[in-house]
């Protein structure tokens, strides 16, 4: 069966609206399901060659505090992500949300930490009912999104640096960026992009994502948080688990900890 392909920016743009419209219909939808959506909907419509793989609970295993590993590969160098996707809902408080713990600890220090064992950049992928977007450019700043992206760092002085606090998702969303204008900027649409480059924007636009106070950083992370950019290809051993390759999980969660799922978008040719 033929589908029409589209680009980075059109496929986030069309995510964007559809999962507004998910929310209007269906507001109970849990992020899971909507972060699954999300993942496929990039692996179908992109016009750039993208692979993925789910995990059961049973391969999950340990706890990285995070839903999935996005690595990007670019000419001569890559870029690698951790997020966790957390439901926004207009009048509720999201600080137990935010600050979920189970007997390993807080969801946001697994994240954290496995995101700087493995030298990845730590985002938090927000689903909410329509925000305008206060970290885009003025002209975009004029229209309302559905998804977004904020530095795990900026999360973490959100809830801790002040103590306990009401957090709806007006306050969530202060220093965040939508999806879609992360997908539409130059920086993943043209295949000249230099790691310099990158790396210099990643270092102002990824960590601008946290807004002001993306520069905070809790004690024992001082120093250890990664911009996520290395340089040479996305490294074998993930090519091998996104090929199917079972024996190479384990080795994976050993290396980088293990999510829920693993994607790889080559932007490389």
């Amino acid at each position: 069966m033929f589908v029409k392909r589209y680009s980075l920016c059109e496929t986030a743009y069309y995510s964007d609206n559809y999962i507004a419209d998910w929310l209007k219909l269906q507001s109970e939808t849990q992020e899971e399901t909507l972060t699954e959506w999300l993942l496929f909907n990039l692996l179908r419509f992109a016009d750039v060659q993208i692979y993925t793989r789910l995990f059961n609970k049973r391969e999950e295993g340990g706890w990285s505090g995070a839903d999935f590993d996005m690595w990007c590969e670019f000419e001569g160098f890559h870029f690698r992500v951790r997020m966790q996707s957390k439901k926004l809902t207009r009048g509720k408080d999201h600080y137990a949300s935010l600050s979920h713990c189970n007997r390993s600890g807080f969801q946001i220090d697994m994240l954290m930490k496995s995101s700087a064992r493995g030298k990845f950049l730590p985002l938090y992928l927000f689903f909410a009912q329509q925000e305008k977007c206060g970290q885009c450019s003025i002209m975009e700043n004029n229209f309302s999104h559905s998804i977004f992206v904020r530095s795990a760092n900026s999360v973490h002085g959100l809830l801790f640096s002040s103590g306990r606090t009401k957090i709806d998702q007006k306050t969530a969303l202060n220093d965040a960026t939508a999806w879609q204008h992360l997908w539409c900027e130059q920086l993943f649409s043209s295949k000249r992009v230099t790691l310099n480059e990158f790396r210099q924007s990643v270092e102002g636009k990824f960590v601008r994502i946290g807004g002001h106070d993306a520069s905070y950083e809790p004690t024992e992370y001082i120093g250890r948080t990664s911009t996520g950019v290395h340089e040479g290809g996305v490294p074998e051993l993930v090519h091998r688990v996104l090929g199917g390759e079972d024996e190479d999980v384990e080795a994976y969660r050993g290396e980088y900890g293990l999510t829920k799922a693993v994607m790889l978008i080559n932007l490389s040719e």
